[in-house]
């Protein structure tokens, strides 16, 4: 009957307490559908009372809150009704909890949880802030840290945005305790900025450090000040020439290269390869879940070492793992971990991954999400090998329509658990056992008949690009192929046509809301498209922009496809937020997606132009940045840029911002909670008895300093005992113990880069150039052996006198008009 219920259960027929459980849950009969809205930016509750069948809105029903009471005592609370939407809104005590209990006529409901009205102004006050750019993120003791500063103005609720010119400010820097190394003071200039520099102590504790603005307006940055031993060569590991097969031996080339450019020879090499299971993308579209990950699992390791010209192999055999199907299409990834220690103990570390199936050749099939009736649907192919290099292939591409349900299906409540394994084959679309299906998801309806066909030859790039008319409905495309050993390989894309100007939609599914673009611009009309597959369906559709709903009405009962329309403005930028909230069947469907309305109009781009003089004995270069604003208008501007060492990178790398991010993103603070959702068991005495014991294997710990160096690990999990292949985010200080200390005594500068952003130039790269006298090799029988590799060319390179590791930092760059 109608009202309120409990539903209790045991373990024990005769629901004793001693070796028991006993749990319960409460529910409602009822037509009624709640939905309850609470937001941080309003005092009050608001929400819908609806029919939970034909989800359309009752006027005039009651709604009162119960507050929370001692004892479990409810007391009566604050009433209202609902208006001609559906909607009411309460104003309750904020400071107790309560209930909301909904009546209308015989039917009757209340929440499943207690609701607080907590209010928290939302509104940004005006604040000042200070934003730091460094020449680098590494220094050592003693070495000059410099830095720019920008002050501006962020007035988020005006849209006030602007720099602080002539404002005094003093600037700190601090050690890792927090003490005060230096300070400084400055005063900004017309662009809001300032610039200094510090220089890093050498009489305390080393490690992160700060520089920071002292008061208003408030800012800082951090920078490492370590005892570093400057890189010396890097490692490269290069994938496959030939694609790799389970089974076979895997090729892996690899090369230690030193800055300079030399090669490093006779160098130490560990290697090691994991091997972990990957899945097919499409496999969550048509079997609903993803089988069990298989944890990684080292298959081999090795050692090696580098040839005269610094190159090396590492050889090992695609084992594919046993334990899983062949009938799954796994996909085995090994991933190949080097670490290459030349004759100062100096370690540099590369990976590379490789992918190998039962398969050599996969095809990713792709098309835009919004697709209309009004232009042919594009799709696009692409045939590559696991490890993604493009492969030429033929095969077939079919499109089937999709046979939907004779009618619309409703998704399950929760998700049920499904046995182990469910095969769903994604060209039949039918399952072993069909009622473990969600028949309201078009990727479980099986294929029909084929409405487009063509036969395929990818190019050389594995890339085929084909269009077609379709009419309004849902569809899959199906390519098969197959790879160089003749195994067939298959793949699925859905896709959806819709009809803009239909008044019914045309796929029968619950609920749909789709648009061409979730991102306009100013001046532009927001278009979307709400659609039921149902044969009657109603939707309340908002628009909502800084907190105030600026649309809001119910679609026509007569149509199940409504578009939604938005004319977008000046004042709309940093966006706006549709809601659309739908019941039907005692299901609640509801979208709360954010339009961008991007801040384009503050956007500033660099170009970067290089000229190189043939005039001269020297190729001399020019780099010219143009700086541009909206509409590619040329904008006067104050500019900051650096060159550094980019070998640096490997033990921490340097970057800036791409963007202040102070510009207001305009979002919603509306929670909504559907009551007629499940919910689950609670316990309503005892808990079952259970007894464990511990199984768990404990092994003997060996001393840390017997295995520091074992597999090349140091003390604190670094490889090499160096920087070199230190773990992300570690103390480098404490990294530093055990490795060398003397400092690279030929420094070099090369493989630099413009933070800024900026292309190293090809020979604005200098070197320190050495000697390397390269002797053919002689077989040990006495014979020639073969020649050596070419070396690289050093002698137009110039020697760099300036050893620094920041080659330039220029804060106060200016563009001309």
């Amino acid at each position: 009957p109608l009202g309120s219920h409990f539903l209790i259960s045991s373990h024990d027929p005769s629901f004793g307490e001693a070796n028991n459980m006993v749990m319960f849950t409460d529910f409602w009969v009822s037509d009624l559908a709640l939905i309850v809205r609470s937001r941080h930016d309003r005092a009050d509750t608001e929400g819908f009372v609806l029919d939970a069948i034909t989800g359309q809105p009752l006027k005039g029903v009651q709604v009162q809150a119960w507050y929370q009471g001692p004892r479990g005592k409810r007391s009566a609370g604050p009433v209202t009704t609902t208006d001609e939407h559906g909607r009411f809104s309460l104003k309750t005590d904020q400071r107790r909890g309560f209930l909301i209990y909904v009546k209308h006529e015989k039917q009757a409901l209340a929440s499943t949880q207690d609701y607080h009205s907590f209010f928290h102004d939302q509104q940004q006050r005006p604040d000042e802030r200070t934003f730091f750019f460094t020449d680098r993120s590494l220094y050592r003791p003693g070495q000059t840290v410099q830095y720019k500063g920008i002050c501006i103005r962020v007035d988020q609720q005006r849209d006030d945005y602007a720099t602080l010119a002539n404002r005094t400010l003093t600037v700190i820097f601090d050690d890792p305790n927090g003490k005060e190394v230096a300070k400084q003071q400055h005063r900004t200039n017309d662009y809001g900025s300032f610039s200094g520099s510090f220089t890093a102590p050498r009489d305390r504790l080393m490690g992160s450090m700060t520089i920071r603005v002292e008061g208003v307006p408030s800012g800082a940055t951090q920078v490492n000040v370590e005892e570093y031993k400057r890189p010396k060569f890097q490692v490269s590991l290069e994938k496959p020439q030939v694609a790799a097969k389970l089974n076979s031996e895997v090729v892996l080339t690899g090369k230690a290269t030193a800055y300079t450019g030399a090669p490093i020879n006779d160098a130490g090499i560990r290697f090691r390869v994991v091997r972990e299971v990957q899945y097919p993308i499409w496999w969550r579209w048509f079997y609903g879940w993803l089988p069990p990950q298989n944890s990684s699992q080292e298959i081999t390791h090795g050692s090696a070492t580098t040839g005269a010209d610094g190159s090396f192999e590492i050889r090992f055999t695609a084992r594919p793992d046993l334990s899983v199907s062949e009938k799954d299409e796994p996909v085995f990834q090994y991933t190949v971990y080097t670490d290459v220690t030349d004759s100062t103990g100096e370690t540099r570390s590369a990976q590379q991954v490789v992918r190998v199936g039962y398969t050599a050749l996969q095809v990713a099939v792709t098309a835009d999400d919004w697709q209309t009736v009004d232009k042919p649907v594009a799709v696009s192919l692409h045939t590559t090998s696991l490890d993604g290099e493009g492969q030429l292939a033929e095969g077939s591409l079919k499109i089937h329509r999709l046979v939907p349900p004779e009618q619309v299906q409703r998704a399950p409540l929760a998700q049920r658990p499904i046995p182990f394994p469910r095969r769903i084959s994604p060209l039949r679309g039918a399952a072993t056992d069909a009622s473990a299906l969600d028949l309201s998801d078009p990727q479980t309806w099986p294929l029909g008949e084929i409405v487009a066909e063509r036969g395929f030859t990818t190019d050389a790039d594995g890339r085929v690009r084909y269009t077609f008319e379709l009419p309004a409905g849902a569809y899959r495309a199906v390519v098969e192929t197959q790879d160089r050993f003749g195994r067939p390989v298959k793949g699925f894309l859905p896709i959806q046509v819709l009809d803009p100007e239909a008044e019914q939609f045309p796929i029968k599914i619950p609920y749909a809301v789709e648009a061409a673009t979730w991102t306009v611009e100013p001046g532009e009309e927001f278009q979307a498209l709400w659609g039921s597959g149902y044969n009657t369906a109603r939707a309340f559709v908002e628009i909502e922009h800084r907190s105030k709903v600026i649309q809001a009405y119910w679609t026509d009962a007569e149509r199940t496809q409504v578009p939604i329309i938005q004319q977008v403005t000046e004042a709309m930028r940093g966006g706006f937020t549709l809601r659309v909230t739908m019941i039907r069947e005692n299901r609640a469907y509801v979208t709360s997606q954010r339009i961008d309305v991007p801040w384009s109009n503050k956007k500033l781009t660099i170009q970067w132009e290089r000229f190189v003089s043939k005039l001269g004995p020297a190729d001399k270069e020019t780099w010219t940045a143009i700086i541009s604003g909206p509409d590619a208008e040329r904008a006067v501007a104050e500019m900051v840029a650096t060159l550094y060492d980019a070998s640096l990178d490997a033990y921490l790398p340097h970057d800036w911002m791409r963007g202040f991010g102070v510009f207001r993103t305009d979002s919603s603070h509306v929670n909504i909670q559907f009551e007629n959702d499940w919910k689950g068991l609670q316990h309503l005495q005892g808990h079952w008895p259970t007894e464990g014991k511990d199984g768990s294997l404990v092994y003997r710990s060996f001393p840390q300093e017997l295995i520091a160096n074992l597999w090349g690990y140091g003390f604190f999990g670094g490889r090499g005992g160096g920087l070199g292949g230190m773990a992300p985010g570690a103390p480098m200080a404490r990294m530093m113990r055990g490795a060398p200390a003397a400092e690279m005594a030929n420094g070099a500068i090369a493989d630099m880069a413009m933070a800024a952003p900026m292309a190293m130039a090809d020979g604005f790269a200098a070197a320190e150039a050495e000697g390397v006298v390269e002797k053919q090799a002689v077989a040990s029988d006495g014979a020639e052996g073969p020649p050596p590799p070419p070396q690289p060319d050093l002698d137009k390179v110039s020697a760099r006198q300036n050893l620094n590791e920041t080659a330039f930092f220029f804060p106060h760059l200016m563009t001309d008009d």
